[in-house]
């Protein structure tokens, strides 16, 4: 069974899954819209981490249970991502989203979820097509890294960076103007 793990699109490139932080066995992390899974299946594998992959699409859901059953540590939910982030469970040691719901759910929403749900010093990951990609007609949030650092300060997060990705020339999106991965850590509170 191969996985692999990556923000971007393009195997190999860009950061790997470091930008979640250190973390022992065991610690819990959980994907927004996570849709077949291959992320979170590679992260409980390689890491023995406790991987929640959170969608609202009930086929993908499906698919990721069948493919990735096998995987200790590892559960598909299907939910919407902020009724998920919102309801009862445990904290959380990191949060992310590869062109998921980050993505797709209003910020001004999403974020105060994910903040409630993640351990002071735990982190939260975005990674999306970088603003100015119109090819998609549904709405997104396709933030430059000032207003995404402007929310997440205002959300209680802080130690906020972004890093630009940029496509290579034979990207299926092109003309495409690159990934843009942010990266927060939830404050302690004060």
């Amino acid at each position: 069974m191969e996985t692999w793990f990556g923000w971007t699109h393009h195997r190999g490139r860009g950061p790997d899954e470091s930008l979640l932080g250190e973390h022992p066995e065991g610690a819990r992390v959980v994907d927004l819209g996570c849709g077949h899974g291959l992320q979170a299946a590679h992260l409980a594998a390689a890491h023995r981490w406790r991987v929640t992959g959170v969608d609202e699409s009930t086929a993908a859901v499906t698919q990721a249970r069948t493919r990735w059953h096998r995987i200790p540590g590892l559960e598909f939910v299907q939910a919407e991502v902020v009724d998920y982030l919102t309801g009862d469970g445990p904290p959380v040691d990191a949060v992310y989203s590869r062109f998921g719901a980050a993505w797709f759910v209003d910020p001004q929403t999403l974020l105060p979820a994910v903040a409630a749900r993640l351990r002071p010093g735990g982190r939260l990951v975005i990674s999306h097509v970088a603003p100015g990609f119109r090819e998609f007609e549904i709405p997104r949030w396709d933030l430059p890294p000032d207003a995404w650092r402007e929310l997440l300060e205002g959300t209680g997060f802080g130690g906020v960076s972004t890093e630009s990705v940029p496509c290579p020339s034979d990207c299926h999106y092109a003309p495409c103007p690159g990934i843009l991965i942010v990266c927060a850590q939830r404050s302690s509170p004060s």
